[in-house]
């Protein structure tokens, strides 16, 4: 059993405001070596790329701000997490941690002056970005079709940063690789273009493992993509790209993670003559038969384009290229001006193959492979396509593939390569409904500005507010697909389209949503019923020797909650990864499988504290989880549990 790994931490109470007027700024300008900490109380400006490295770990506590300086042509601000190293960036909902630019001052809960207050100001590559370097398996160059060529040797530079040797590299052999966590970022401003195909991006990941924990993140007017995986096998939550300058996600060289509850926002950034491309570029690794193929599963997504009318065809909201496979189910893809989707090649003839939609399957944390022609499990189910360039009516179009191949692209690489676009993946099995724009968006409210920003000759009327809770007064039970995840317990069973249900979980941290452009009636998620976790006062992790006893402190949910409905419980992962929860009324920890009704907590059964005797138990890392389960189906069963934790170390 895997207990979800999703932790949405709530406000630690941190007077934010408060602590940034007195703070004191730290130029930080050599590498970090050994465990570090950076706190709210003090404000980081990085001079040039700052790698963490030779294993340390950089805490980053909620509320912290940190600047990157702007270079302008090499060594822009950023941060890298190396290999082995790690960070712990533990941003909150009411206290987010915020990576911006040197000028920015809508910060720790001020309103900020012009433009930084300003929507749409269009302000872009300020400084570098987020790079986070793991040690995953990556897409080599070699092997044929049904020839698996898992290679742990192969590392790769990452691309914008060139001239940094071993500590820019990633890849490696364990796809479990823990490259830490991050909660509550917001990356602002950022991105940088230091070459042709040399790129920061605002949140790079190179070979990072599905050991790390990232939700909550936000990569606002980034100057290239949003998020980008270069393989790996992370899995993330609650991603946010807001008007980046490329892509809002693209993935390659063998990515074969999970994402759930994406949101992507496109638009013009006027500073640099620049705009959105795609939605998501995807692409399987060096060339169409590289090993591990990239197949990442998605669930719920929502994606937002250009707007219909503004003749960009090359705006897809999903674009397969070079031999990728991947999964999209329970999403929406709204107002873009090109094709539904771009498919690489005719799935119909095998010539230069990318995917095909026939379903082979689907095993969690796979290494998947190019088993056949034809067979690389690419897959777009229970969605919906509103006002794109090339709508029909309202309704599930019969046939399996569409005709209309396109030779597109004059640069970049895709010259004479056909692609497939709209109608495919429309067969009445997949439930995808692709509606015209003379419906209403499927989202509450998506009202665009009445004023122009002309790129390039072109009229774009951006985003100026978004409700994106699903309109199902309008769409009913369309909205409400819900695809079931199959045998995998990591995702959130959710019964809607869309990154958002009821509750909008991009509030009120994100920049959209204090700029007042992102917004709705019912705010906030699991990350307001959390508190802390503390072991023997601390929430770092903590030694002992064995036969000590450790106090778990619980700070937990307020009172207010205890009618919620929700499922309380309070776990610990031994050595050997098993899992056991608190047996309130025997007083004891049980083995915990999937969790019966018996093993529910209101908040008032919740303990203040537990107490635990470390004797005979083996030397090695605990770590104690308490947890909330909002799936309401009766049991916990710890595939929608949002938790804090706390590290024991138990030694000699």
């Amino acid at each position: 059993m895997q207990l979800v790994k999703t932790s949405m931490l709530a406000a630690a109470g941190l007077t934010a405001l408060a602590l940034q007027a007195n703070a004191v700024t730290n130029v930080i300008s050599t590498d970090i070596i050994g465990d570090t900490t950076w706190t709210a109380d003090n404000v980081y400006v990085l001079d040039r790329p700052i790698f963490v490295i030779d294993g340390a770990t950089l805490t980053i506590e909620a509320g912290t701000v940190i600047r990157g300086e702007r270079e302008v042509t090499t060594d822009p601000g950023a941060l890298v997490i190396s290999r082995g190293s790690k960070i712990m960036a533990m941003g909150t909902a009411d206290d987010p941690i915020i990576m911006t630019d040197m000028n920015d001052d809508m910060v720790g809960g001020a309103a900020g002056s012009p433009p930084y207050n300003t929507p749409n100001n269009g302000i872009t590559r300020q400084w570098g970005g987020l790079i986070v370097l793991g040690e995953t398996y990556l897409a080599t160059k070699v092997g044929e079709p049904t020839t698996p060529s898992p290679d742990p040797s192969l590392e790769l530079q990452i691309e914008g940063l060139e001239p940094y040797g071993a500590y820019s590299r990633y890849g490696g052999g364990d796809d479990d690789d823990d490259s830490g966590e991050i909660h509550y970022v917001s990356i602002r401003y950022g991105g940088f273009v230091l070459g042709d195909a040399n790129e920061i991006n605002g949140l790079t990941m190179g070979a990072v493992g599905r050991g790390t924990v990232i939700d909550h993140v936000e990569v606002f007017q980034n100057k290239d993509d949003g998020f980008e995986w270069f393989g790996g096998t992370v899995n993330t939550r609650n991603l946010m790209a807001w008007m980046v300058g490329d892509d809002s996600f693209d993935w390659d060289e063998g990515f074969r993670g999970k994402g759930q509850f994406w949101l992507c926002v496109q638009g013009p950034l006027s500073s640099e003559g620049d705009l959105s491309d795609k939605g998501a570029e995807m692409d399987g690794g060096h060339g169409d038969t590289s090993q591990p193929s990239s197949c990442p599963t998605i669930y719920n997504a929502t994606f937002i384009g250009h707007g219909r009318d503004t003749g960009r065809i090359k705006n897809t909201p999903l674009h397969f290229r070079d031999g990728t496979g991947g999964r999209y189910f329970n999403s929406m893809f709204l107002d873009f001006a090109g094709a539904c989707m771009l498919l690489e090649g005719d799935p119909n003839d095998g010539s230069y193959q990318a995917a095909d939609n026939a379903y082979q399957g689907y095993t969690q944390n796979a290494y998947y492979t190019h088993e056949a022609a034809g067979t690389y499990k690419l897959q777009v189910n229970n969605s919906l396509f509103w006002n794109l360039y090339t709508n029909s009516a309202v309704e599930i179009p019969s046939a399996e593939f569409g005709t209309n191949a396109v030779t597109w692209g004059a640069s970049g690489g895709d010259e004479g390569k056909p692609h497939h676009k709209y109608p495919l993946f429309t067969s009445a099995a997949l439930d995808n409904y692709y509606v015209t724009g003379a419906n209403p968006a499927p989202i509450a409210d998506l009202t665009r500005s009445a004023t122009a920003i002309n790129i390039g000759g072109t009229d774009y009327y951006p985003v100026e507010y978004l409700n994106p809770i699903a309109n199902q007064a309008a769409y009913g039970t369309i909205t409400k697909i819900g695809r079931i995840p199959e045998n995998d317990l990591w995702f959130t069973q959710v019964s809607y389209l869309g990154a958002f249900g009821t509750r909008n979980w991009a509030g009120p941290w994100s920049t959209p949503w204090q700029l007042g452009v992102l917004d709705s009636v019912l705010t906030g998620d699991a990350g307001d019923l959390l508190v802390d976790i503390q072991a023997n006062g601390s929430h770092a992790p903590i030694s002992v020797s064995a036969g000590a006893v450790v106090t778990l402190d619980f700070n937990h949910v307020p009172e207010e909650y205890n009618n919620q409905n929700v499922d309380y419980i309070i776990t610990v992962q031994l050595p050997g990864k098993n899992y056991y929860y608190y047996d309130i009324a025997a007083g004891q920890w049980k083995p915990a499988t999937k969790i019966s009704k018996q093993a529910k907590l209101t908040v008032a059964e919740i303990p203040a504290s537990i107490d635990l005797d470390t004797t005979g138990l083996p030397h090695g890392t605990y770590k104690f989880y308490y947890a909330v389960d909002l799936l309401q189906n009766g049991w916990l069963d710890l595939d929608s549990t949002y938790y804090d934790r706390v590290d024991v170390v138990v030694g000699p």
